[in-house]
């Protein structure tokens, strides 16, 4: 290849890498992943929200293959936070529902990578109707669990434990 053509193609890969860099705005980037907490791949579709450290919703981006970059995000304290229908909430760095989220110290400039582990959740919907058939209208609808005790008889309680 003759030096002349080497030398194109490196300009043009550096200025290519320049183009880049001037079009991601100011700021520190926060990218990562959305997966299933069980089997570990990428949940697509999820929504995520950069949340910053007085509960404002500062950016948010929508994943189309589980993975999320979230840019221009100015120096601060922020919790990374994903939702996806069929999935119960959750944050950056919980294990369980009872964790605390990681928070994320981002600086005026930087990369941070987190990964969203979201758990399996059902959800319920319908009518609550009056004896005569009747839509309830701001009915509140509570999940029991039913157990039975030595004796057999049922118990309904409203925790799982």
């Amino acid at each position: 290849m003759p030096l002349s053509l080497r030398i194109l193609i490196v300009f043009s890969t550096l200025s290519l890498a320049a183009a880049a860099q001037q079009r991601r705005p100011p700021g520190a980037v926060i990218r990562g992943s959305v997966v299933d907490a069980v089997t570990q791949q990428k949940i697509a579709t999820a929504n995520v929200q950069l949340i910053d450290a007085a509960g404002n919703i500062v950016r948010r981006a929508t994943t189309f293959r589980g993975d999320f970059e979230l840019s221009g995000v100015p120096a601060g304290r922020y919790v990374v936070h994903a939702e996806r229908f069929g999935y119960a909430p959750g944050d950056c760095g919980q294990h369980s529902i009872d964790t605390p989220p990681m928070e994320i110290e981002a600086a005026q400039s930087g990369i941070y990578d987190c990964t969203v582990a979201l758990m399996r959740a059902g959800a319920f919907y319908g009518l609550v109707l009056d004896p005569a058939g009747n839509r309830v209208a701001n009915a509140e609808v509570q999940l029991l669990a039913v157990r039975y005790d030595a004796k057999g008889r049922k118990i309904l309680s409203s925790s799982a434990a």
